[in-house]
């Protein structure tokens, strides 16, 4: 019998396709005001919280917007590009079958914040079927910090040592670690050619993890 009673889920990136679909909210968003944004740009903010992503910005920018405007007008240009664009991730469907057969509990564990996980969940038409949610603004410190999978795995009701984690970045892997977490890793396709060390397996989809999940529970 496995061990592993559930599995923990990043979601940006890994359950749904949203990372591009982020990126060109920020183009549209920072063009507004004259900056031009590249994909080189944006590999820096994949993974991370969003004050951070804030941060990283004001390096370089000079935006007449406070923090918190800068995260709602993104927020708002997102939201509308997500209802017209956002699919989920190839072979999530099928990885959701392979966890109910196995009756394992399901729980999202995301740097991104409350209003936006669960919208997106709800445009994936997943917003029901998640046992628990940690988001970055329910905890203390985001990814790679280890609060939001602790969080989640002790919401599942289940010891972080039985719980299998999946992610795309290695900001969300060195969480899961640091969480105590075996974490899986389907790379994100802004960051194939990351480091990805101490990950326990790594898949380029979800459907050939999810033809894997025996493996990956034993």
């Amino acid at each position: 019998m496995s061990r592993i009673q559930g599995i923990i889920l990043d979601l940006d990136g890994l359950m749904v396709d949203s990372e591009p679909l982020s990126y060109k909210a920020w183009q549209v968003l920072l063009g507004q005001y004259g900056y031009p944004f590249t994909e080189d740009q944006y590999r820096n903010l994949i993974g991370i919280e969003g004050n951070a992503s804030v941060i990283y910005l004001r390096r370089t920018m000079e935006l007449p917007l406070s923090d918190q405007e800068i995260l709602d007008r993104h927020y708002k240009i997102w939201k509308g590009i997500m209802h017209q664009g956002a699919r989920p991730m190839e072979g999530l469907k099928e990885l959701i079958e392979e966890m109910k057969k196995r009756k394992l509990k399901m729980g999202v564990a995301s740097n991104s914040r409350s209003r936006h996980v669960h919208s997106t969940l709800e445009i994936i038409g997943l917003d029901g079927e998640i046992r628990c949610v940690s988001t970055v603004d329910m905890v203390k410190h985001g990814k790679p910090a280890p609060d939001v999978y602790l969080r989640t795995a002790n919401g599942l009701g289940i010891s972080p040592e039985f719980c299998l984690a999946l992610e795309d970045s290695p900001t969300g892997l060195q969480s899961a670690l640091n969480a105590g977490i075996r974490c899986a890793v389907v790379p994100n396709k802004a960051l194939i050619d990351a480091n990805f060390e101490g990950a326990f397996a790594i898949f380029p989809t979800l459907r050939e993890l999810a033809a894997n999940l025996d493996w990956l529970l034993s």
